[in-house]
């Protein structure tokens, strides 16, 4: 089994641990870490901007990647260090 990690839970992170969980379909362990614990919608930012919804309106939890197979750490990547 590999570990796969992924730095930031942005639009390409979260696209990545997604499509990698479906592939993977349990053989291998993937992480996804990022500095905060949601993700802001893209779209939803234009909604905000006009005023027709809160900022907090278009933001996800990462913790519920658990539910597709991701384990999700939040904290700074200071170093990875790859096994032998």
């Amino acid at each position: 089994m590999a570990n796969i990690v992924i730095l930031g839970g942005g639009f390409g992170g979260l696209a990545a641990a997604t499509e990698l969980a479906r592939q993977a379909a349990g053989e291998h362990r993937i992480t996804l870490v990022d500095r905060k614990d949601w993700f802001q919608m893209g779209l939803a930012k234009l909604w905000t901007l006009v005023g027709s919804r809160r900022p907090e309106d278009g933001r996800g939890d990462l913790y519920r990647l658990a539910a597709r197979g991701i384990r999700f750490i939040r904290g700074d990547a200071r170093a990875l260090v790859p096994a032998d």
